[in-house]
């Protein structure tokens, strides 16, 4: 099934996050709170609240689980299978 507009777009930048993250994760081993997703790294600026782009922030798991789940089957399939990576729950 092909999705156009808005649809297409949010797709578009679901898969550039998630592509993000699984690639800093297989790098590094960890999750982070903040990912820079021009550059496809966690080195992110931190402006406010602490010192450091912290490790195992819980929202940017959850966020990845809804970004993947909320993608249409054959693009979750295809994020899974160029990294290589185990499907989410």
């Amino acid at each position: 099934m092909r999705r156009e507009g808005f649809n297409a777009d949010a797709d578009r930048l679901s898969v550039k996050f998630l592509d993000t993250v699984q690639s800093n994760f297989k790098r590094t081993g960890t999750i982070r709170e903040k990912y820079n997703v021009v550059t496809g790294s966690d080195e992110a600026p931190v402006l406010a609240g602490y010192h450091e782009n912290l490790i195992g922030f819980g929202w940017t798991n959850g966020t990845f689980l809804a970004l993947y789940h909320a993608l249409p089957p054959s693009q979750q399939q295809a994020v899974m299978q160029e990294k290589g990576s185990p499907k989410p729950n």
